[in-house]
């Protein structure tokens, strides 16, 4: 940087690793936003300089399809909520807002245009913010709030969800990649899970968000659905499903999970409170920072987790239908990696790891992430039965898939899903199934969006 640098450059923070280039007599920096080289770098005078060129790959958390104007929307990991124009193609290029890691996506195909939601860590909570439908250029010193750090698009609106607004306490948020979800049976309804502070306790709120909102102002004020379980955390988390057995739509339920226990809320039981269910294994907690009172309660920069450590799934035509993965340590690689089934809301649990790390094909860990129920019969009547439902993870070396059903008599076969011309081998951190395009979406850690066409065929071979 300045004055060694003449020209202000800058390379992309998040640095990996350095390397030496004798032919240019430079240095090379690897990071989060790609490959640097740093001229002349004995002496001032030099500067920073893209080496980037054509190469397109970055670390993506999350990614999601909207089917309505064939596009993508992901959360790359330090290279903002990133999202692809319409009619997209592979070679097109993405468009970042919410600056700063971009975490979970979401679409709200119900909207008409779709509505592509991302944020940042921590929910965008202490971030910067950059709309990237202004001109910063002409507004100097301002860095424009206008999108926020959660955040989404519609047409070529981006419009700020102001959940800061309302949780400006950066505790109120502790995960790096903190979870939202939209409601199953109406996606106007965002919610979210905020930990608690001397002033309210932990609980769910939700913000409702009509069709008819046109910025961040015409967005009402959050409510409170429920208070949540006394030492109670929520890494992952559905909203809306189905009541036990799939006969009818549950809006009120909220299914989620812990590093050690399941939970399970709806309006129709229990008086609408929580009821837990330890899990068969516990997973790895997310390591969070430490705050400063003395500064009201800014984050203290540390080490801290980049990536979920326990996922859940939920079937779409079942809510009793669950799985949960996870990692077992972030500390060391110490620890088994399980993957367990429930087909009764978490009252019973069946291991369904089976040859888990033999299909991924792993010499160390297998990563198990992103893990996905898609009901492959297209009226959900076989699924309900029990027969016709495929359970996908993400793992280190690509996405394994094993067909399920309540009658197992023995753990599930996995195997990887395509071959390594079609999916490389790249960890792979989040899985998605979009129903009207019959898409299944994956975003990998370092090799963009993969996506499948006519999944629900291709998945239901694993049934036969």
């Amino acid at each position: 940087d300045k004055p060694d640098v003449s020209d202000g450059s800058i390379p992309h923070g998040d640095c990996r690793n350095y390397a030496w280039d004798s032919a240019e007599e430079r240095l090379l920096l690897v990071s989060d936003g790609g490959i640097f080289g740093r001229e002349s770098p004995r002496e001032s005078g030099g500067k920073w300089v893209s080496l980037n060129g054509d190469y397109a790959s970055m670390e993506l958390l999350s990614a999601h399809y909207d089917w309505r104007d064939d596009r993508y929307i992901a959360g790359a990991q330090d290279n903002c909520a990133q999202v692809t124009p319409i009619n997209s193609t592979s070679s097109d290029v993405a468009v970042g807002f919410v600056e700063g890691d971009g975490t979970v996506t979401l679409v709200d195909s119900n909207a008409n245009p779709s509505r592509l939601f991302g944020t940042t860590q921590f929910l965008g909570v202490g971030t910067i913010d950059i709309d990237p439908s202004i001109d910063v250029s002409s507004t100097v010193g301002d860095d424009d709030d206008g999108c926020g750090g959660l955040c989404f698009t519609q047409g070529d609106k981006f419009i700020n969800v102001p959940i800061d607004k309302y949780f400006p306490e950066p505790s109120t948020f502790p995960f790096f990649v903190q979870p939202y979800a939209l409601n199953r049976q109406d996606p106007t309804r965002l919610q979210f899970w905020t930990n608690g502070t001397t002033e309210r306790p932990s609980a769910f709120y939700e913000f409702s968000i009509p069709y008819t909102v046109k910025d961040k102002d015409d967005i009402p004020p959050p409510t409170k659905i429920v208070e949540t379980p006394e030492d109670s955390f929520f890494l992952d988390f559905i909203s809306g499903g189905t009541v036990p057995g799939g006969a009818e739509e549950d809006p009120s339920l909220i299914i989620g999970m812990s590093n050690s226990h399941l939970y399970v809320r709806s309006n129709l039981t229990n008086d609408g409170d929580f009821v837990s269910h330890e899990l068969p294994a516990h997973f790895a907690t997310p390591v969070t920072l430490l705050y400063d009172d003395a500064q009201k309660g800014a984050r203290i920069l540390g080490p801290v987790t980049h990536g979920r450590t326990a996922s859940l799934t939920v079937s779409p035509s079942d809510s009793s239908v669950i799985a949960v993965t996870g990692w077992p340590d972030v500390s060391s690689n110490e620890g088994d990696e399980v993957v367990f089934l429930t087909f009764d809301g978490g009252h019973t649990w069946t291991n369904a790891t089976g040859n888990l790390r033999e299909a991924a094909g792993v010499v160390g860990k297998a990563r198990p992430g992103g893990v996905l129920i898609v009901d492959v019969d297209a009226d959900g009547v076989s699924a309900q039965n029990g027969t016709s439902r495929v359970l996908l993870v993400g793992t280190s070396s690509g996405v394994l898939a094993a067909s399920i059903s309540e009658s197992l008599e023995s753990e599930p076969k996995w195997q990887r899903l395509g071959s390594c011309d079609e999916f490389p081998i790249v960890l792979t951190a989040d899985l998605d199934y979009e129903p009207h395009s019959d898409r299944l979406i994956a975003a990998t850690f370092g090799r963009g969006i993969y996506s499948l066409k006519n999944a629900r065929e291709t998945l239901r071979q694993l049934t036969l």
